[in-house]
């Protein structure tokens, strides 16, 4: 999680921006800084926050886990409260688009095999075959990160951190534990977040913590020995099988559907015309337009009607 999320995206930007504990001083501008200049950064961080609208509808909601939340400008959040999850998409989905303009060709493809790389790692289900590619990109952008970054260049020993070491580690970590993305702290935060919503002893909440994480450890035990205790299901929540392939859905409007606005006639001889000539079933009359029929004494031709 910090890695890829944080680690990586902070150290890349501080390089093309010049910034931070990257500073460097030089006679003669190095190419990869591309992001020092006030007006370009603030040029690059609108187009990140123009690529919201572009995100599917789930990235919208209110911040769940942490993996569906839409990068804010970086030009004017970057140094306060930009998430982790923000990072993930703003670099590994984004990036290759959006430092596209500023990076020179060869910084670029160098920064797509990094992209690659880590959105194989992120996968949850990764063939061997993929991990070989994924290792052997991680490996050419780590060699090609030191000849064009540091360049042996004692000024610039700095570039040259721990986490751009550790993601050589990362494919062979890979094989030994599984999908890292399952072992990193999303998942975790994630379980402390769902255990805190079910505390229902405000007074006593730490041993009413520890008995619900002791209820799901003994779930998660009695589905590990009788696994066909969990019954996979591809409905929604709240769904239910009719049968013969039919689906009952629960209802999703968030607001109340009415099919015609009273605001659409403006006396009732209009109302009346309309729901004659189409009948009871084009709309419903609400509380308010029977209130405004009853006034005026032709709610009983409505009803006469409808009988």
């Amino acid at each position: 999680m910090h890695l890829c999320s944080i680690n990586i995206p902070q150290h890349l930007l501080a390089v093309w921006r010049n910034a931070g504990d990257s500073r460097i001083r030089f006679d003669i501008k190095p190419e990869f800084i591309v992001l020092d200049q006030n007006n370009k950064w603030k040029a690059h961080g609108e187009l990140v926050a123009s690529m919201r609208p572009y995100l599917p509808t789930s990235f919208d909601q209110p911040f769940r886990m942490g993996l569906d939340k839409p990068p804010c400008n970086p030009a004017l959040k970057i140094n306060s409260g930009f998430k982790a999850c923000e990072y993930l998409l703003y670099f590994w989905a984004l990036g290759p688009v959006v430092f596209r303009p500023v990076l020179p060709h060869h910084l670029w493809t160098h920064f797509c095999k990094l992209v690659c790389a880590t959105r194989i790692i992120h996968q949850r289900a990764i063939t061997r075959q993929q991990i070989e590619v994924a290792h052997k990109l991680i490996m050419e952008w780590e060699i090609e990160f030191e000849q064009r970054y540091y360049g042996r260049d004692l000024s610039r020993l700095h570039y040259i951190r721990p986490c751009i070491h550790a993601m050589i580690h990362t494919a062979h970590e890979t094989l030994r534990c599984g999908p890292l993305n399952l072992l990193a702290q999303w998942a975790l935060e994630n379980t402390i977040g769902n255990l805190g919503r079910e505390v229902r002893q405000p007074s006593n909440a730490f041993s009413n913590l520890a008995e619900r994480g002791l209820l799901r450890a003994r779930q998660n035990a009695l589905l590990a020995v009788l696994p066909e205790l969990n019954i996979p299901s591809h409905l929604p929540q709240g769904a239910l099988s009719l049968g013969g392939n039919y689906y009952l859905l629960r209802a999703c409007e968030r607001n109340e559907w009415k099919p015609l606005s009273y605001r659409r006639f403006s006396n009732c001889h209009q109302m009346l015309l309309y729901w004659f000539g189409n009948g009871p079933d084009c709309f419903c009359l609400t509380s308010k337009q029977q209130d405004h029929l009853g006034e005026t004494g032709m709610l009983k031709m409505v009803v006469h009607h409808a009988m």
